[in-house]
């Protein structure tokens, strides 16, 4: 066979590997298909650019609100050719995430190629796959990839411009590939700075000893600053458009305390269990550190990796499911497992014998794709239970959105509406948002006051801390939402409800989804004349937090007891619900109302209704309670007692329909 002949027969095998690579890989992005609900941020931004409104998220209100400015852009430019925009932010996820796939290829070949081993002259094209497809089957790329969000994007900015910068480090001139797709990786998120530097920083260590120090310096300053210039004119137009040098969401989120490092460990913690063997796989990079030859190559990729690990360490993870911010460097482990395994081979090359080295390395591409096998088939579960959790989210939020749109219509008027989860409800309802976690509010971000007591008695899943509860309320929106219904899912959340002017101005409004079969709670506004007949003692109530939590833990005992009943998740929800009782007495009907319902979907009818009846007494607005006692009624053939409750619950919650 001619070496003709040979190279077209490898040339087709890489193609073919390549396209089946990318059919599973697609395969697997269209079975998870879904939007996260922080991409509708983005959407609504395009939105409003599109529609002459500016970069803006609430009409009139200039705040920088997005992470992301390329993904702004570059969706913007898909529906100016009529493309819809969820529909194009989702392919062009996946879209990235092939692209990715190839990159990822690219610089394992390189690598490979650079390694000074002695048995992979053929191998290489073929090993050089093996990072590609354990990115393929990781089950939190899979779940990015088809987010509808920026982060494949970024991670080809990344992994390209990491790319760039090894098949040009030994160039003599300006590296215009490296630092140009850098300036890209920086405005499609902020943290491309941060890689930016890492990888400078190490260019700099490692060739100032090598080379000329005043070239080094010269080509330093200029290719500096072809990065910063385009930094600081985004600066400039920041602070002329937005009124701050830095993103809004830079302003919400930062800030150093010991909760966010110890949150930052679990987040890293998580990783490693999910797909480094629970940091086994560190043991089995070690070759690459003892390998003196190759140690240039092998070091880059430490230590870009440790970097982005204790930078996402420092700042508390990520509030999103499944990796996404070690996504970028993933690949760039998976790449050193692989060198890992050559090093040993070669080793057993050089000072074993042949024909054991050659054997080694198909035995090592097994144990690779036996960890790919098994990280997938563990991670499966959990990437599809946060898929589907992020689907009702989403679907739940455009009912909300949908109701407010239609009262809008009706009323006239944009109604204000205070909420964490902004995205999706933002993007179908056209409301004016308060997003209490101050990512899009400029007052939140730069006027942060916690309420005392709430971090210490209060556990959510939220890492959020920074918030405004006196600022939301003071300010009076129409509604108030928590994505979770009645029950505060994050700080600012649990520190609104917390204030007893929250207590006093709004109520649970209920509205009744056929999708959900159930009804969902909204905190609404109390006009003038429901102000007059509440309760105005409550506002000199003097509760501490400590029945916030007790609240919170009730209900989600009630959800855990809704799923697998126990005798031991009764007396725990009973007693939760009596300390409540106990910690703030003049908002006992909270503990009623939750023993209450409680009780109803543990079959005690009677006792549940007696409880139901007591939070009635103590406060007459509580909708949930009326809804209940409808259905008790009308479950124990009291037509007449469902007919008051259902005529009492319409009163307060006109549009839940029959």
């Amino acid at each position: 066979m001619t070496l003709r002949h040979q190279s077209t027969i490898k040339t087709f095998i890489i193609l073919l590997t390549s396209a089946i690579l990318i059919y599973f890989f697609v395969s697997n992005c269209i079975k998870v298909k879904f939007v996260q609900d922080d991409a509708y941020i983005t959407f609504r931004y395009v939105k409003n650019f599109l529609a002459g409104n500016g970069l803006v998220f609430n009409l009139h209100d200039r705040v920088e609100g997005y992470t992301s400015l390329l993904w702004i852009f570059t969706l913007s430019f898909t529906s100016l050719l009529h493309f819809d925009i969820i529909s194009s932010a989702q392919n062009l996820s996946i879209f990235f995430g092939i692209l990715n796939l190839f990159v990822v290829y690219l610089i394992t070949f390189h690598n490979i190629s650079k390694l000074n081993a002695h048995l992979l002259k053929k191998q290489t094209a073929f090993l050089s796959f093996v990072p590609s497809f354990m990115l393929a089957f990781t089950p939190g790329y899979i779940y990015w990839s088809v987010s509808g969000m920026e982060t494949t994007q970024f991670i080809f900015l990344i992994l390209t411009g990491t790319y760039f910068y090894l098949i040009q480090s030994d160039t003599k001139g300006i590296r215009l590939g490296f630092v140009i797709v850098f300036v890209f990786a920086i405005f499609s998120r902020p943290e491309g700075i941060f890689y930016f530097f890492v990888i400078y920083l190490f260019d700099v260590i490692t060739s100032y000893k090598n080379s000329n120090p005043k070239f080094i310096l010269k080509r330093s300053v200029i290719e500096i600053l072809i990065v910063v210039i385009p930094l600081l004119l985004y600066t400039f137009f920041r602070l002329y458009y937005y009124g701050y040098p830095l993103p809004n969401t830079f302003y919400a989120k930062s800030g150093f305390e010991l909760y966010y490092l110890k949150r930052g460990l679990n987040y890293f913690s998580i990783f490693i269990n999910s797909y480094l063997l629970s940091g086994l796989v560190f043991v089995l990079i070690l070759p690459v550190l003892l390998d003196k030859k190759n140690r240039n190559i092998n070091y880059f990729l430490i230590s870009i990796f440790v970097c982005a690990a204790c930078a996402v360490v420092i700042i508390g993870g990520d509030v999103l499911p499944l990796h996404r911010f070690f996504l970028p460097v993933l690949p760039l482990m998976y790449i050193l497992l692989l060198n890992s395994f050559v090093v040993l081979a070669d080793y057993i090359y050089l000072h074993i014998t042949k024909v054991i080295a050659y054997s080694s390395i198909y035995l090592f591409v097994m144990l690779l794709t036996a960890l790919t096998v098994y990280n997938y088939k563990s991670e499966y579960n959990p990437m599809m239970t946060w898929r589907g959790y992020e689907i009702g989210l989403v679907e739940k939020m455009k009912i909300y959105a949908n109701w407010i749109k239609e009262k809008q219509k009706k009323e006239n008027k944009t109604f204000t509406v205070a909420l964490s989860t902004i995205g999706a409800f933002s993007y179908y309802s056209g409301a004016r948002i308060i997003d209490i976690v101050g990512l899009t509010n400029r007052y939140i971000a730069h006027h942060q006051k916690e309420t005392p007591g709430i971090a210490e008695n209060v556990s959510v899943l939220w890492k959020e801390r920074k918030y405004n509860a006196e600022y939301v309320i003071s300010v009076k929106p129409d509604f108030i939402l928590f994505p979770a219904g009645a029950n505060p899912t994050a700080f600012p959340e649990a520190a609104i409800f917390s204030r007893n002017e929250f207590k006093y101005y709004y109520y649970p409004e209920l509205l009744y989804s056929y999708d959900f079969d159930q009804y969902l709670p909204i905190y609404s506004l109390k006009n003038k004349i429901q102000l007059e007949d509440s309760n105005k003692e409550i506002l000199a109530c003097k509760c501490g937090a400590a029945y916030v939590g007790n609240f919170i833990k009730a209900n989600n005992l009630f959800t855990e007891y809704l799923k697998t009943p126990s005798d031991k998740l009764k007396t725990l929800i009973t007693n939760e619900c009596l300390e409540l009782i106990k910690n703030c007495p003049e908002k006992r009907d909270y503990g009623f109302m939750i023993l209450g319902y409680f009780n109803y979907h543990a079959g005690n009818l009677n006792l549940a209704a007696d409880y139901l009846q007591n939070a009635l007494e103590i406060d007459k607005f509580n909708s949930i309670s009326y809804a209940y006692l409808k259905t008790i009624y009308s479950q124990t053939g009291n037509k007449k007692l469902a007919e008051y409750y259902y005529n009492r619950l319409i009163e307060y919650s006109s549009n839940i329909g029959n």
